[in-house]
């Protein structure tokens, strides 16, 4: 049987999947795990690190597209 908490994550799915509460749970993440510092210091692979862990898969893809983001919005 599912604990409380469980059950409770279960019942949240549908709106973290909703675009609105997909944002919202990215930017929650971001700001817990402060991933600002690294991307201040424009660190992919440190931004990668703190939402990946050890894994690295897509690193250049990401710095990729990193760099294409920030030549739109700079």
């Amino acid at each position: 049987s599912l604990g409380a908490r469980q059950a409770k994550r279960l019942r949240a799915a549908p709106a973290v999947a909703a675009p609105a509460g997909a944002v919202l749970t990215a930017l929650w993440f971001w700001q817990k795990h402060g991933c600002s510092a690294q991307a201040a210091l424009d660190s992919v692979p440190g931004v990668t690190r703190i939402i990946n862990g050890a894994a690295m898969d897509g690193l250049a893809d990401r710095a990729a597209l990193t760099a294409r983001a920030k030549a739109i919005f700079t």
